[in-house]
């Protein structure tokens, strides 16, 4: 009786393992703190970067970029002047914002970008048009362990003040010696001043 009542906390120990892995495998993922924008060749694109800090890869990883917003709604006749005036409620709507790729290979640092077009949702929005909207963010990296075949999800969000107008990320790879890479997970974070045509703030 012990015996089996051994064997089964062991069982209920592996699955426990198992199930709280994939929560442990997505914090050993990192986004960058800021999201920037930065511009090439007249287009600007929103840049966010993310990486792993595991030797052992994942698998088929893609991302999705969210923004979440609160439209402005007006309602004209309201104070009976004909002026228009925001309605005190609360409706949330989101835009899934197009990716220059949505696969990601985490063998070394990755910047997902999104390209500012007349078909995003940020064609001539400033920061201040967002903050208004109290626009937020959020990346969403999916993919599954080598090992267990377990699918798991780490996210990020960024609202308006955390993104950087005109700053590209550092590098943060150098070659070794005996032909290899070192990652500096140090900065991730790190940005610097690129070229930017004009003043969106």
């Amino acid at each position: 009786c012990l015996i089996s009542v051994a064997v089964d906390a062991s069982f209920v120990g592996l699955i426990f393992a198992k199930i709280s892995r994939p929560q442990t495998r997505a914090s050993t993922i990192v986004f960058s703190r800021f999201a920037c924008i930065k511009e090439e060749d007249g287009v600007r694109y929103l840049c966010i970067r993310v990486a792993d800090q595991r030797k052992h890869r994942l698998v088929e990883a893609h991302a999705r970029l969210l923004m979440y917003f609160v439209p402005e709604s007006r309602d004209s006749s309201a104070d009976g002047t004909g002026s228009s005036r925001i309605v005190d409620r609360i409706n949330i709507s989101v835009r899934e914002l197009s990716l220059e790729t949505s696969d990601v290979f985490l063998l070394l640092p990755y910047v997902i970008t999104h390209k500012i077009d007349e078909k995003s949702p940020l064609w001539e929005a400033t920061l201040r048009d967002l903050d208004r909207l109290r626009a937020e963010f959020v990346i969403l990296l999916e993919g599954s362990t080598a090992s267990t075949s377990q699918t798991l999800q780490a996210r990020q969000s960024y609202l308006p003040g955390e993104i950087i107008l005109g700053h590209d990320f550092e590098p943060c790879c150098e070659f070794t010696e005996e032909g290899g890479f070192r990652i500096d997970f140090d900065r991730i974070h790190s940005t610097r001043p690129s070229i930017f045509s004009a003043d969106v703030e």
